[in-house]
């Protein structure tokens, strides 16, 4: 018994090239519809709470929509819902960053002790 590798053929090594990539494809579109569902839905719930065909009305076609509905949603919700995306986004890439310069997997900033110097900062 050989510790070598079995070697793979060129067509085999594109079947399982182009597997991966569908796969990363459909996790990231998956992940996309999720963020929206959960924005609709960070859109549609609060103290006047819509339907999501309320929000998604809205968001389509604001024209088509009550003026109390309209104001709410854009000039209210939406703002705040979008900063949340962008700031989740940036605290990722920090993260990802964090670990990938430290060379370390599990780097965290309680574990590095950014965290606490930070609340000392505050």
């Amino acid at each position: 018994m050989s510790s070598e590798p079995a070697a793979l053929s060129a067509k085999e090594g594109r079947g399982l090239y182009r597997a991966l990539v569908l796969r990363k494809q459909l996790m990231l579109a998956g992940l996309a519809l999720a963020l929206l569902l959960s924005l609709c839905v960070d859109l549609a719930l609060g103290p006047a709470s819509y339907s999501l065909d309320q929000v998604v009305l809205a968001l389509v076609s604001p024209a088509s929509v009550p003026l109390q509905v309209r104001v709410v949603l854009w000039e209210i919700r939406l703002p705040i819902a979008l900063m949340a995306v962008v700031v989740g986004a940036a605290l990722s890439v920090a993260g990802a960053q964090m670990q990938t310069i430290l060379n370390n997997p599990l780097a965290s900033p309680f574990t590095l002790g950014i965290s606490a110097a930070a609340s000392f900062g505050a």
